[in-house]
């Protein structure tokens, strides 16, 4: 792809900002995050890839209450939202060296994930309260059934609670109802991509809508 010219980062508009990728398991948003990063990366803009959970010292208990007796319990919730403080310290500082951070999944994940729980919404979002504002939130979208088809190719066993079929179709559906009533104004802006095209044509549709956001905002 033919370098932006909209996208120079000597150009003093352009500073630094927080990206978020969301999607359900299987929907390839971590394949267009990286894609993005490279992206930018080709046009000169410095750029910060990661990704939640976050923190080494604390990714190992969370994948261990991911599973077991205590999902019904608000523990897995509070490790994420620990995760996610260290996480947005790191981010504001990357933000204010004028990077644009590109972060794979955020708030609205915990949104889902901890209610597939049983946690009630207004729990978690009080839990996240600290959590900054993206610039801009990309939900690729994948139906269910194509998702279903990726996970048998690439999680053939898939034991994790969350990837269980009942699972699966309740992530799917808070996902959508929760990107069709999104609090803009607290939780930034949020695209909803069509991710069921090839990652190639995946990847232009997000670059034009970044691009087309950067004119908008700088």
């Amino acid at each position: 792809m033919r370098k932006d010219e909209n996208l120079k980062q000597k150009d003093a508009r352009v500073k630094g900002r927080l990206v978020v990728f969301e999607g359900g398991h299987g929907s390839g948003k971590t394949t267009q995050a990286k894609m993005l990063v490279k992206y930018l990366q080709s046009n000169g803009i410095r750029t910060h890839y990661t990704k939640e959970p976050y923190g080494s010292d604390l990714i190992p208990l969370i994948n261990n209450y991911s599973n077991g007796d205590l999902l019904d319990s608000p523990v897995l919730m509070y490790l994420l939202a620990a995760s996610r403080c260290i996480h947005v310290k790191d981010i504001k500082s990357w933000i204010a060296q004028g990077e644009f951070v590109i972060c794979d999944r955020y708030v609205l994940s915990s949104f889902v994930y901890q209610q597939i729980q049983g946690i009630p919404l207004n729990v978690i979002k009080r839990v996240n309260s600290f959590a900054i504002k993206p610039h801009i939130t990309f939900y690729v979208d994948v139906p269910l059934k194509a998702r279903l088809e990726r996970l048998c190719r690439t999680h053939k066993n898939r034991e994790n609670f969350f990837l269980e079929d009942d699972k699966l179709t309740r992530e799917q559906n808070l996902y959508n109802g929760l990107t069709n009533n999104w609090d803009e104004r607290r939780y930034g802006r949020v695209t909803v991509i069509n991710g069921e095209a090839s990652p190639t044509e995946v990847h232009k549709n997000i670059v034009n809508c970044f691009v087309a956001e950067t004119k908008q905002r700088f």
